[in-house]
């Protein structure tokens, strides 16, 4: 089954057996009825022997650890082997460079949408999490309950499941955070975003008028409120609790039960606001002159440390060569587009960025990586130049599992297994990028997009507001936008193959094309809901829970 699935073959025992001649046996033999005997017994021996070589060259492979690590805001050339001249990120080049690279993989255009897509297989416009803004606090927006989760399927299958980071997924009750949704353990926050050192977070003044001071704390250890010092650095608590859940896992004897690990590391760099981290990784990045992007660039470069330690530990604890590594942004990096507020990621030369339909928005970092009883050493430093989403990893892990029996019937993707192990097609004809006919507040309007293997990409954009509204290109040094040419309709057709930074709009020169495009876009329409109530709630006040972004329905 492993050899199927595409896995390398796992060595094992075969059992050796001597038979001794027949001239060593006794001469005197009683009878011919012992030596019948004797034969049959060794004859028996051998038989035996060969069932349990021949049982255990057939039986499945061990069932990898999985883990996905997923990186808040990082941009298509935030990485050193996109940027090496001015990105300090060694491990993710390492990784990148000896795993499977996804050149064409999409997500969602900002982080709620995507987090979902990968959480429950499913498109967000089918679930009502497209939310443009993202889950706002206090909001009861949350994953629907009645679609399983990835974690509770794991769980199901057997695997150990623990999350470490980020939620913002639903926390307006306790039935919608990670603990009840699948997860054994999870350590991090619910909101979008924090302070890293204090872990408050504070409401946008674009949500509220500026006169409004509405704060926070946010940090969890499953249902409980987590005080830690304002000295530490939430990354490194992060890598603190990756390793306790290590810790534990290799303790419990879980690996030799059947029972493989699942880790979702969900880090907030390079998520605003952009602070500092310590000075070890500041170092790193003084040949950036702009003060804002050297920061970020120390970010990465801290996020850059935290996963080489974090693989340190695997191997240390002997599972690194049982485990596949998903890493992947959640959508394109947030650059300096002058407000809500300022970051410096950069696209470059994509078009646009976080939270924009434009391929800046949408099209992001993911590969894989693993131990060598995972991943082909024939596949080590392949592309996979075929279309891929989010939303395929929860059919891709469940395979892996070896667990396509859980999977619900209504999945919108489809397995990468194939495609990564093998080098085969991902089978994909086209990519909805979002639909939303209900962009809320502070935003106002709706916008749609569709993206076809052959590289048309049609984009409907109607909305209008002063948050993640915003065109054009952004040099990563921070020099200024150069502007794009912007249509007033809001309707643009690029070809993406030909045209992969969106120079060239052929909206009015390709009706056929535009035509096709909505054809696709009318027929995901079939299955669509709308986004789910997003606003804030009174009883979600950090005032009414000691000064806590608590769950407020309870």
């Amino acid at each position: 089954l492993g050899l199927f699935l595409g896995f390398p073959p796992r060595p094992f025992e075969i059992g050796i057996v001597i038979f001794a001649p027949i001239d060593c046996l006794p001469c005197h033999m009683p009878s011919r009825n012992m030596r019948f005997t004797v034969f049959s017994l060794a004859a028996a021996f051998l038989a035996t022997s060969v069932l349990l070589v021949c049982a255990s060259a057939s039986s499945p492979a061990r069932r990898p650890h999985v883990v996905v690590f997923l990186i808040d805001d990082l941009g298509w050339t935030d990485v050193g082997y996109r940027n090496g001249s001015e990105m300090r990120t060694p491990t993710l080049d390492a990784l990148a460079s000896d795993g499977i690279l996804m050149q064409r993989y999409y997500t969602q255009p900002v982080c709620s949408p995507s987090r979902s897509a990968l959480m429950q297989g499913r498109y967000p416009f089918r679930t009502g999490m497209q939310h443009y803004s993202t889950i706002k606090p206090a909001s009861t927006a949350h994953m629907p309950l009645d679609q399983p989760t990835l974690a509770e399927l794991m769980r199901e299958a057997g695997y150990r499941t623990h999350h470490v980071g980020k939620w913002h997924l639903g926390y307006a009750s306790f039935n919608y955070t990670p603990t009840a949704r699948g997860f054994e353990s999870h350590v991090g926050y619910y909101q979008g975003m924090e302070d890293y050192y204090n872990r408050t977070f504070k409401v946008p003044a674009e949500y509220i008028s500026q006169a409004i001071d509405i704060e926070g704390y946010d940090w969890w250890a499953n249902r409980s409120v987590a005080r830690e010092p304002n000295t530490a650095y939430n990354l490194d608590l992060m890598v603190q609790e990756s390793e306790r859940v290590l810790d534990q896992y290799a303790a419990s004897g879980a690996a030799t039960r059947d029972q493989p690990l699942f880790l979702y590391y969900a880090h907030q760099v390079a998520h605003v606001p952009i602070e500092s981290p310590p000075a070890k990784y500041t170092e790193r990045c003084t040949h950036i002159s702009d003060e804002t992007r050297r920061t970020y660039c120390a970010m990465t470069a801290a996020l850059d440390q935290s996963l080489n330690e974090f693989i340190d530990m695997l191997k240390d604890r002997q599972l690194w060569d049982d485990t596949l590594l998903i890493v992947s942004t959640d959508n394109g990096g947030d650059p300096n587009y002058g407000s809500f507020p300022a970051s410096a990621g950069c696209n470059w030369p994509l078009r646009a960025g976080k939270g924009r339909l434009f391929e800046g928005g949408v099209r992001s970092i993911g590969f894989v990586n693993g131990g060598s009883n995972v991943i082909p050493s024939s596949r080590r430093g392949t592309e996979i130049d075929g279309l891929a989403h989010m939303v395929d990893w929860f059919p891709t892990i469940l395979e892996v599992a070896q667990s396509t029996h859980l999977a619900p019937s209504n999945l919108d993707g489809v397995s990468l297994l194939s495609p990564l192990m093998k080098g085969t097609p991902t089978g994909r004809s086209n990519i909805p990028l979002d639909i939303n006919k209900k962009v809320d507040f502070p935003d106002r309007g709706s916008q749609a997009s569709v993206l076809t293997d052959d590289g048309w990409k049609l984009i409907l954009d109607q909305v209008r507001g002063g948050t993640l509204v915003y065109d054009g290109y952004y040099p990563c040094s921070q020099s200024g936008m150069i502007a794009a040419n912007i249509s007033s309709t809001g309707q643009y057709l690029f070809n993406v193959l030909d045209d992969p930074n969106e120079h060239v709009n052929l909206f009015n020169e390709q009706p056929e094309q535009v035509a096709r495009l909505q054809q696709l876009l009318d027929g995901y329409l079939k299955d669509y809901s709308n986004p789910q109530y997003n606003m804030f709630k009174p009883a979600g006040l950090p005032s009414l829970h000691h000064g806590i972004w608590a769950p407020f329905l309870d």
